[in-house]
């Protein structure tokens, strides 16, 4: 795992370890309480942030890159960041296993799934959102404006606890759609290569395949109700194709013409 492309300075990661280690242990685990929103989100006003004095007038400009695994969505991050300097890549699940390899991490206190010690943490929604929120807040402190999230947010959860902090909507959303075949065919092919070694396990890939397929309907429905624009791609053609459409849709958003 190249951990510039995920925080893209180190100092990010410094400035998080530095806040998790200042804190009492009492304050780590924090009693979870209900984060659902208090506005349904089928009302038809979009569910925006909160103030963003937060920000001193400058909030961050976000974009969420979304998909199954395997559509795409890292390899057309890493091209966005080439072609556009000012970008901040951040994937969740990268920044997730991070985490939850720093003993003293926050992360690492929650279950993994499966139940076992190699798996990923489960986090309820809220505390997912926590540590995007913190690792936002500690590079924009550091001039990073425009950041794309990857892999976030994977349910209608995730939207609502998102809109239920300071974080600004995020100002776009692309949806890497793809066959499932595909999918799998792409996954087993970088298993010698991604650092994962679930991907090397069918069973496994098919799992996580279907897992995310049957959560993005509602997510996808959650991010429109909560005024998130979401743009489909179809992520199963040449990759030069795809990352055509991505771009052009992105340089849209960065100049103020993003999709309604």
């Amino acid at each position: 795992m190249e951990l510039y492309h995920i925080f893209d300075l180190v100092g990010i990661v410094a400035s998080m370890v530095h806040n998790i280690l200042s804190r009492p242990f009492s304050k780590l685990v924090r009693p979870l309480k209900d984060h659902g929103s208090k506005k349904s989100p089928h009302d038809s006003r979009p569910l925006g942030p909160q103030p963003t004095d937060h920000w001193e007038g400058r909030p961050p400009l976000i974009v969420f890159i979304l998909g199954p695994p395997g559509a795409g969505k890292e390899t057309h991050s890493k091209r966005l960041r080439r072609d556009f300097p000012g970008l901040t890549h951040l994937s969740y699940g990268d920044m997730l296993r991070y985490q939850a390899s720093i003993p003293a991490s926050w992360v690492s206190t929650f279950p993994r799934r499966g139940g076992g010690i190699e798996g990923d943490p489960v986090l309820p929604a809220a505390d997912a959102v926590r540590l995007l929120r913190e690792t936002i807040e500690s590079g924009v402190a550091r001039g990073q404006r425009i950041w794309l999230i990857d892999g976030f947010p994977r349910t209608r959860e995730h939207m609502a606890a998102w809109a239920d902090t300071q974080i600004p909507r995020a100002k776009q959303a692309f949806f890497l759609e793809c066959n499932g075949l595909v999918l799998v065919d792409r996954i087993l092919g970088r298993a010698g290569t991604s650092g994962r070694p679930d991907d090397a396990d069918v069973e496994s890939v098919r799992e996580r395949i279907n897992r995310n397929m049957a959560a993005s309907e509602a997510m996808l429905q959650a991010c429109r109700d909560y005024g998130v624009p979401v743009i489909t791609i179809a992520a199963d053609r040449d990759l030069d194709a795809v990352y055509r459409d991505i771009q052009n849709h992105f340089e849209g958003v960065i100049s103020g013409e993003g999709s309604s």
